[in-house]
C-alpha cells in the first residue's frame, strides 16, 4: 500500500481578507453589485475567494476565481471530476480515493481538535461539513479575516443548498444537533490565532460568529 502523503501547510494567505462560499440558499441570491464589490477585492487588493464544494464552481461562473477548492466526499469529485482537474486554483480534498486518482489534489491531514493551531501549522481542525473546512482552512493558512456567505445552517423554503445537484435536502435538526455545534468556540479560538471570522449571511442561524450585513462590510473596506 501507497503511503499516505498529507500536503505541508504553510501561510499562504497571511494576514488576508479571505471570502468563504457555503452553498446555502442565501449564496445564490446575493446581488451583482455585491459580487462587483468582491471581485474588486480579490483581483486589486488581494482578498481570496475559496468555495465548499459546487460553490467554487458558482464562484468560477462570477469570475471570481475562485482562488481555491475544498471538497470532502468522492462521490463529489467522480460528478465533477473534469471540472476538478481543469480548476486553475488550489484544490484541497480529505478524500485519499479522489487524491490517489488525481494526485495533484492537496490532501488535508484533518484532526478533531479543542482549539486551532498557531497559522500556518496544520493538521486541519476538523468540524462536521465542508463549510467547517473552509473556515479552518483560512485560519491555518494565514487568513487575518474570514468572512462567510451561504453559511445558513438551516432549511430556506424546504431547501438546503442554493443549487439543485443534490436530490435530497439535509434534515433540519441536523444544521442545529451537529453543525451549529460543531462551530462551538471558534469565534474565540481564532481570535487567539490572529483572525476575526464573520458571518455575512443574512438570517443565519448560526449564532457562533458576529453577523455582519454584506452591504455594511464592503462598504468598510471600500
Amino acid at each position: 500500500m501507497s503511503p499516505v502523503i498529507y500536503w505541508t501547510p504553510e501561510a499562504l494567505w497571511d494576514g488576508r481578507l479571505v471570502f468563504c462560499l457555503g452553498s446555502g440558499p442565501s449564496l445564490g441570491k446575493i446581488s451583482n453589485k455585491c459580487w462587483d464589490k468582491i471581485r474588486t477585492l480579490r483581483n486589486d487588493r488581494g482578498a481570496v475567494v475559496v468555495g465548499a464544494n459546487s460553490a467554487a464552481k458558482y464562484a468560477q461562473e462570477l469570475a471570481l476565481g475562485p482562488d481555491a477548492l475544498l471538497f470532502t466526499d468522492h462521490n463529489w469529485f467522480e460528478d465533477n471530476e473534469e471540472w476538478v482537474r481543469g480548476f486553475g486554483g488550489l484544490r484541497f480534498t480529505l478524500s485519499r480515493a479522489s487524491s490517489n486518482e488525481c494526485p495533484e489534489l492537496l490532501r488535508l491531514e484533518n484532526s478533531w481538535m479543542e482549539e486551532f493551531k498557531p497559522q500556518g501549522v496544520g493538521p486541519l481542525r476538523d468540524g462536521r461539513s465542508s463549510g467547517h473546512r473552509i473556515v479552518s482552512l483560512s485560519v491555518m493558512l494565514g487568513a487575518k479575516y474570514v468572512l462567510l456567505l451561504g453559511f445558513d445552517m438551516r432549511l430556506v423554503d424546504g431547501r438546503s443548498h442554493y443549487h439543485n445537484e443534490y436530490h435530497n435536502n439535509e434534515n433540519g435538526r441536523l444544521y442545529q444537533d451537529e453543525f451549529i455545534a460543531s462551530f462551538g468556540g471558534w469565534y474565540n479560538d481564532a481570535l487567539r490565532v490572529g483572525c476575526e471570522i464573520l458571518n455575512a449571511t443574512p438570517n443565519s442561524a448560526l449564532e457562533e460568529f458576529p453577523q455582519i450585513s454584506l452591504e455594511k462590510f464592503l462598504q468598510i473596506k471600500e
